[in-house]
């Protein structure tokens, strides 16, 4: 049995429904039931479990071997926020699967630096930690940003629409996104592969800026851009106005700022070679979601 904690998320349930095409017994976790109607197979269980309460953690692991951890709380806020859920509430789950054997723990993290200055990538970290230390055999994925939200969501819906976009930060650090899809699929692998107790890079193949990309949405839709750029030191004031009211959009701010002159390049080529995976470039998944608007 496979549990997927964060299954209603963009790369739970990429995952999940690619661990139910192959016939594998997963078991979905969420916080809200609603969100999961979409899988309905005899292979699946959908589970109501959440990080901050063990209890709920406990009916979740019972009969599982390999849980893949890919629920965060970036933008969560009260009693959901991120050191509650991505670390407090990870340091739960992990000790609970030692309790009950599981034996796979699959942790997706990112590549951003522990030390660059985000509360979130913090958590994140402490998580790491806390899953190296705990003996249970493990695989923590280091994914870099999603193209979905980072390129597209963030940026590509914007310029195809009104043909501008706005970059927080200096938008100048490279960059290798991943697609969710290729992220989906290396989890996939790395189930069937089974535990190494290793880190495992995951990045698309090119290395580019916000401002790269913009040009390169630019060439393909053929008409000019208009880029507006909110500086770094504006964008960390923002993240000190809006805190008290939405802590986790102070989050997110706060990690942009401490990020922006970062170079979070990776090279993954060696996951793709052991994985036998083919990482998509940004020009055709850009093209993919310029053709899908047809």
């Amino acid at each position: 049995m496979i549990l997927i904690m964060g299954a209603s998320g963009m790369l739970g349930s990429a995952t999940a429904r690619l661990l139910m095409d192959r016939k594998l017994k997963i078991r979905l976790a969420t916080r809200e039931r609603k969100r999961l109607q979409e899988f309905s197979a005899a292979n699946v269980e959908i589970v109501k479990a959440d990080l901050r309460l063990p209890h709920s953690l406990q009916e979740a692991l019972a009969g599982v071997d390999t849980v893949i951890a890919c629920a965060h709380s970036l933008m969560g806020r009260g009693k959901n926020g991120s050191f509650d859920v991505d670390a407090k509430g990870h340091k739960i789950l992990i000790d609970l699967c030692r309790e009950y054997s599981v034996n796979h723990f699959i942790y997706i993290s990112t590549t951003i630096p522990a030390d660059a200055g985000s509360e979130f990538i913090r958590n994140k970290a402490a998580a790491e930690e806390h899953l190296m230390r705990s003996k249970l055999p493990f695989t923590i994925v280091k994914a870099s940003a999603f193209m979905e939200m980072h390129i597209h969501k963030l940026m590509g819906e914007g310029i195809v629409a009104r043909n501008r976009a706005t970059i927080l930060g200096s938008g100048a650090a490279p960059t290798n996104y991943i697609a969710v899809a290729d992220l989906a699929r290396l989890l996939l692998k790395i189930v069937e592969l089974g535990p190494a107790n290793q880190i495992v890079t995951a990045g698309g193949p090119d290395n580019l800026s916000k401002i790269e990309i913009a040009r390169l949405y630019e060439k393909l839709i053929g008409k000019d851009i208009k880029l507006k750029f909110i500086p770094a030191k504006r964008v960390e004031l923002m993240s000190q106005i809006v805190r008290p009211f939405h802590a986790g959009i102070s989050r997110m701010l706060q990690m942009v700022a401490a990020t922006d002159l970062l170079d979070l390049s990776v090279d993954a080529s060696g996951t793709a070679h052991r994985y036998n995976i083919e990482f998509t470039p940004v020009e055709a998944f850009i093209k993919e979601k310029l053709m899908s608007r047809k």
